[in-house]
């Protein structure tokens, strides 16, 4: 049950980006899009990099069998935090 609750939360954060990155202009959401689209919008932009490394780490939890211990959780949602903190620069 907690992994799962973990799994969920990240699974919010990382469309909680998506959703600020759109409002923002950053991208352009739509429904058929896949994380690479949205890189290829953001790749020459200050979120490209970041963008890619979150990307990875959500697709490696929501299709990969990537079990999260306590400490491996605290350095994601560190890495998620400090994309929102820094959301500001383009």
């Amino acid at each position: 049950k907690k992994n799962e609750n973990i799994f969920f939360f990240i699974i919010f954060l990382f469309l909680k980006i998506i959703k600020e990155l759109n409002k923002n202009s950053l991208i352009n959401w739509q429904m058929d899009k896949t994380n690479a689209d949205y890189y290829k919008e953001l790749r020459n932009t200050s979120y490209g990099k970041e963008f890619k490394e979150l990307s990875r780490l959500y697709e490696y939890i929501w299709y990969g069998d990537f079990k999260l211990d306590e400490s491996r959780f605290k350095i994601i949602i560190q890495k998620f935090n400090q994309f929102q903190i820094n959301k500001t620069a383009k």
